[in-house]
């Protein structure tokens, strides 16, 4: 019959560890990095997994413990950086931040990285290339359907009404930042193919 090939996809749920202030959360990813680590490593001795199979993708900080992941986790296949975290990891030295070391290959959607020195209200992700593909959609900054001013921004409303103040705020403020998922989802299941310059 040949060989069939086994898919393991799991999600972490780190909610407890990424819900309080930043700078524990941020501390957190090293932790969360860990255990993901370790459950690779018993999937590998167990199951018969190859760490070079391992696709992990991570959005925000997400990115960044995956890396941590990887750091313990040699050979590891694929990474792919949902526009990784700003604070704390911008201009780090790649050992606190995701990089191209970390896996046979990184790539990154960058979506929010507009920058606090240029007098804009700063984004969450990070702009600079932390990936072997780096991908910049929108030059990473406003995405279509963000601005207050974009034709999108008429879903805040409703979304105030439909599911409370906490989602809208999430919906208008980190619109940019959650844009790199959809962008990423999109580009699985799309019929139109990205092409990218």
């Amino acid at each position: 019959m040949g060989d069939i090939q086994r898919h393991v996809i799991g999600v972490v749920d780190w909610a407890g560890g990424s819900l309080p202030l930043y700078t524990q959360a941020t501390a957190n990813t090293r932790l969360v990095g860990l255990e993901i680590a370790y459950l690779i490593k018993k999937l590998t001795e167990y199951k018969g997994h190859r760490a070079e199979d391992v696709h992990l993708i991570g959005h925000s900080l997400g990115a960044h413990t995956a890396g941590y992941a990887a750091e313990r986790t040699p050979g590891l296949g694929r990474i792919t950086g949902l526009d990784p975290a700003e604070p704390y990891f911008q201009g780090m030295d790649p050992v606190v931040r995701l990089d191209p070391s970390d896996a046979a290959l990184v790539d990154v959607i960058h979506t929010d990285g507009r920058s606090v020195f240029r007098l804009e209200i700063p984004g969450y992700g990070m702009s600079h290339a932390c990936g072997h593909l780096d991908f910049y959609p929108n030059n990473c900054k406003e995405q279509p359907g963000c601005a207050l001013s974009q034709e999108g921004a008429a879903t805040i409303p409703l979304t105030l009404i439909k599911d409370g103040i906490e989602e809208a705020s999430r919906v208008l403020l980190a619109c940019n930042h959650i844009r790199a998922i959809k962008l990423f989802i999109d580009s699985i299941n799309g019929k139109c193919p990205y092409v990218g310059k």
